[in-house]
């Protein structure tokens, strides 16, 4: 049985939708590591040997074994005297001295946290999930141990609550270290729109945040709720039910997307290794007759879905609006967007700009 019910859906790292898109090329020769924005070189491949990823304006990055995060600049802005680092996450890191040593740093290298727990997760809405002597507890932003390490599993805390595991089942506490919902479950997700999908033996069902049971135990899995629907699957098909349990869009696609402003991707196989989709609104009522590749093409935000006609992100990237019209062609090799913006670059490596009607900017 699947006990962590969040089903997620890999999008190709070259066409998600970012504030800024960061990406990391290689010198030939050197081996070394340089950085992109937006397609365009910024910080030279003539220092680094790995790095973790970028976020809240620093890129963690490795030389000889050490970390530390740089800007880009490329200016050093945390030494590198770590033996590991995390991204950043509302202002704090995950950093390691040791092997099996982590603790916490804000964005300017203060440490918050001793480094005294063997993992860690990132922190979600002022709270981090931390291992010790193998359980599960949380910190705050000032390092301090707000719930007790005493759980064998911890998820992100989501709406004030998280989901942890105990002597083999699941409840949730708050940020206070209290236990609201008791340990009656084989399986629970984070809080979503006020409710919690959950499992009871190979049933699921989802929950309010006093452990009120909205709907009868279901056969297949439930989801999180997203746009006010949640994705169910019956007899191995997916649908789309309400806060309710009223069920919205049938299940009868293979598989499916949670929806983001207002639009979910239907999946379905074409071929044996070709996974292709369409978007559906809230109705059930598809918007496009294109077919794209699936995991390749990416979630609405602001508006629009970069698209891709092939899969692995091989190119023919483009752009849709929520009526499903394309508005960029599907004929580059990548596409970001940032501030109203989608660059887009060919396979020659030449770049080109576009607003937000598809027109070329400069």
């Amino acid at each position: 049985m699947k006990k962590r019910i969040t089903l997620c859906f890999f999008l190709s790292a070259s066409i998600l939708a970012s504030a800024q898109k960061i990406t990391a090329f290689k010198d030939k020769t050197s081996g070394k590591i340089g950085f992109k924005q937006d397609g365009e070189k910024i910080i030279p491949a003539t220092k680094y040997e790995e790095w973790e990823g970028y976020s809240e304006g620093l890129i963690a990055v490795s030389e000889k074994e050490k970390w530390g995060f740089i800007d880009l600049k490329g200016n050093v802005v945390i030494p590198l005297n770590y033996h590991s680092a995390a991204t950043f996450r509302e202002g704090f890191a995950m950093v390691s001295m040791k092997r099996g040593k982590y603790g916490y740093i804000d964005k300017s290298g203060n440490k918050i946290s001793e480094f005294v727990f063997q993992n860690g997760r990132p922190f979600n809405e002022g709270f981090a999930a931390v291992e010790q002597k193998d359980k599960y507890g949380f910190i705050n932003k000032k390092g301090e141990i707000v719930v007790a390490c005493k759980y064998d599993v911890a998820y992100a805390v989501k709406e004030d609550m998280a989901a942890v595991k105990l002597n083999g089942k699941w409840g949730f506490v708050n940020t206070e270290g209290k236990e609201v919902i008791g340990f009656n479950y084989d399986g629970a997700d984070f809080f979503s729109e006020g409710l919690a999908s959950v499992a009871i033996g190979e049933k699921y069902t989802f929950i309010d945040k006093t452990g009120k049971q909205i709907i009868e135990p279901i056969d297949g899995y439930i989801s999180f709720f997203s746009d006010g629907l949640v994705r169910f699957t019956k007899d191995s098909k997916t649908g789309f039910m309400d806060v309710t349990g009223k069920v919205i869009i049938e299940p009868t696609y293979e598989r499916a997307t949670d929806f983001k402003e207002g639009f979910a991707q239907i999946i379905y196989k074409d071929s044996y290794y070709n996974s292709r989709c369409k978007y559906i609104d809230q109705t059930g009522k598809f918007i496009n007759d294109e077919n794209y590749a699936a995991f390749s093409s990416g979630a609405f935000y602001d508006g629009f879905a970069i698209v891709e006609i092939f899969m692995g992100g091989d190119g023919g990237a483009g752009v849709i609006d929520r009526t499903g019209k394309t508005i960029i062609d599907t004929k580059y090799s990548k596409i970001t967007y940032s501030s109203g913006i989608f660059t887009a670059e060919d396979s020659s490596g030449v770049v080109s700009k576009f607003n937000k009607e598809g027109k070329p900017v400069n």
